[in-house]
């Protein structure tokens, strides 16, 4: 028989995610973002306050955020934290050379999730968030990805076999070292990445540069996909 999940916990995960990505946030903002009413996300939030997940704001004891208890947590469930230390100088250095934002993402199974971000300092940029799960399932990212994943993990990243476009896609990447793709969202953007692996030559993460179409034409695309993948190169984790 199969257990049935708790409602209550559901809701208090969920208050407890919308206060670290909103914070500091107040209890009437929380409600109308969960679509929840107010009297239950605040029994939530005295209860999230108790157990040490968040505490009231300096200034004001209306508004919440999430304590050093959450990221502590994340660092333990998260093997990518020396990941992030291990790349940090890389990015930057990047991201000084080509102008353009650079992140770092991997997978947690079926999704893809920004790790850390090397913003640039252009005016006009395209700048993910920490945290975020690229859209997709097909981006940049994804078919950096794919080549070195198996074919099951394959159809849970795409929610689908890989067709005959993807296909010739992952072989290109495979034969490339790094995969391009374009968007329309946010105004025109173009998205390089390349696989970084680990020292027993898996697939440990995705380094991605970002940047608007009009910065990064085709012609220069595939100069910044080889120093994207040589970047990559540079990051070996265990």
């Amino acid at each position: 028989m199969a257990v049935k999940a708790s409602g209550t916990a559901a809701k208090a995960l969920s208050v407890l995610d919308a206060v670290a990505r909103l914070q500091p946030i107040g209890v009437s903002a929380l409600a109308r973002h969960l679509g929840e009413d107010k009297s239950m996300v605040q029994r939530m939030l005295v209860t999230l306050a108790q157990q040490g997940w968040i505490r009231p704001e300096r200034d004001t004891a209306t508004k919440w955020r999430a304590t050093m208890r959450l990221r502590l947590l994340a660092d333990l469930a998260c093997p990518q934290a020396d990941l992030r230390s291990l790349a940090r100088p890389v990015m930057e250095e990047l991201r000084d050379r080509t102008g353009e934002t650079i992140s770092l993402v991997a997978l947690d199974n079926d999704r893809i999730i920004v790790l850390d971000v090397a913003e640039s300092k252009a005016l006009l940029r395209a700048v993910p968030t920490i945290g975020l799960e690229v859209p997709g399932p097909v981006s940049a990212s994804s078919l950096a990805a794919l080549p070195w994943l198996s074919r099951t993990e394959q159809i849970a990243l795409l929610r689908e076999e890989p067709g005959l476009q993807i296909q010739q896609q992952i072989e290109d990447v495979r034969a490339e070292g790094y995969a391009i793709l374009e968007s329309e969202r946010g105004g025109g953007t173009v998205s390089i990445a390349a696989p970084i692996f680990n020292d027993h030559g898996a697939l440990a993460a995705v380094l991605v540069l970002s940047a608007p179409v009009a910065r990064l034409s085709p012609p220069y695309r595939d100069a910044i996909g080889s120093e994207i993948a040589n970047a990559a190169t540079a990051i070996v984790c265990a």
